[in-house]
């Protein structure tokens, strides 16, 4: 397939991106954006509001953003803001959403060229961890991005890749299952809100 002759793509995964984002190296990012002290102390209040242990004790969090918090994908965006004007500077064609990217190149060896010259950039300038074992570089025939399956032949047609409709039967056969604590009112709102969220 050719999509105007990127047919090769590199699938970028982030190693838990949301938990182990480097917390100091983004309150400088927004140090040098933000002038207002008193906002930049309510997102550091944010990042470290940490988690509730099983025991009901709070632990504060030094490192990465609160998976599903309000903040998160905005910080997200502007930790991987200077990843996209590298990529950028490099005429690289891209699509990225949070810490899902693809980043599309003409043959397999700029592919393999990318992959390495960008883990160098994320592993020592952001303090991120790239999952070598997850990361890609294939022909962009189908691909995933965002639980989704792209494929093209002469137009671009879009459908559930079977891994992510597998995971969502999973999870609702666990909510739904016999042996649930709780009410049939509680389980069917909580299902409401998994499918609504699933769905977007």
């Amino acid at each position: 397939m050719d999509w105007d002759g990127f047919g090769i793509v590199v699938d970028l995964d982030l190693e838990k991106f949301f938990d182990t984002l480097n917390q100091d190296f983004l309150m400088n990012i927004l140090r040098e954006r933000i002038k207002d002290k008193a906002l930049i102390e309510l997102i550091k209040r944010f990042l470290r509001s940490g988690v509730v242990l099983p025991d009901g004790l709070r632990q504060e969090t030094r490192q990465g953003s609160p998976q599903g918090g309000p903040l998160s994908p905005l910080l997200s965006n502007i930790y991987l803001d200077r990843f996209d004007r590298l990529l950028e500077s490099r005429g690289l064609r891209f699509c990225r959403y949070a810490d899902d990217r693809l980043i599309f190149v003409r043959t397999p060896k700029a592919g393999e060229r990318v992959r390495e010259s960008v883990t160098r950039y994320l592993e020592s300038d952001l303090k991120l961890k790239v999952n070598q074992e997850k990361t890609v570089v294939g022909g962009a025939d189908t691909v995933k991005f965002l639980g989704f399956k792209l494929f093209r032949n002469k137009a671009v047609h879009v459908n559930i890749h079977p891994s992510s409709l597998e995971s969502f039967r999973k999870a609702v056969r666990e909510k739904t299952k016999r042996n649930c604590n709780g009410s049939l009112v509680s389980i069917l709102d909580e299902l409401k809100a998994y499918v609504r969220g699933w769905f977007g």
